[in-house]
């Protein structure tokens, strides 16, 4: 899996994504024609969702009011994930992911350095 995954404290809002390495091309070249294999496997393959979310820190969780998510049933919802920090690793653990069952994700923190235009990593 690969994704992406942002807490904005300043504005109080979550953008998480989620998607399988190895989703297949669209043999059309266009997002709006793809066949009902390939819309399977990218449905399947990928979980994105934001909203405003709010830290409990008792609970060691945070909950999420999804103002928008590729999977419609959870917009408008608000969830809740637990979260464990380990060094420079978040896991979340989600009771009710969307496929049913729990989903875990584990994380790794962004370095403190960007990649400069040529894609080398430098100091920021």
């Amino acid at each position: 899996m690969k994704g992406g995954l942002i807490f904005d404290s300043d504005s109080g809002y979550t953008s998480f994504v989620s998607v399988q390495a190895n989703l297949p091309k669209f043999s059309s070249s266009s997002r709006l024609m793809g066949s009902v294999d390939e819309n399977k496997a990218v449905v399947s393959g990928s979980i994105a969702y934001f909203g405003r979310y709010v830290v409990d820190e008792d609970t060691r969780s945070y909950s999420v009011k999804i103002e928008g998510s590729t999977y419609p049933n959870w917009t408008g919802l608000t969830t809740t994930r637990k979260v464990e920090i380990s060094g420079d690793e978040l896991t979340l653990t989600n009771p009710a992911a969307s496929a049913g069952g729990v989903a875990v994700s584990t994380w790794k923190r962004a370095s403190d350095r960007e990649p400069d235009v040529r894609g080398e990593v430098g100091p920021k």
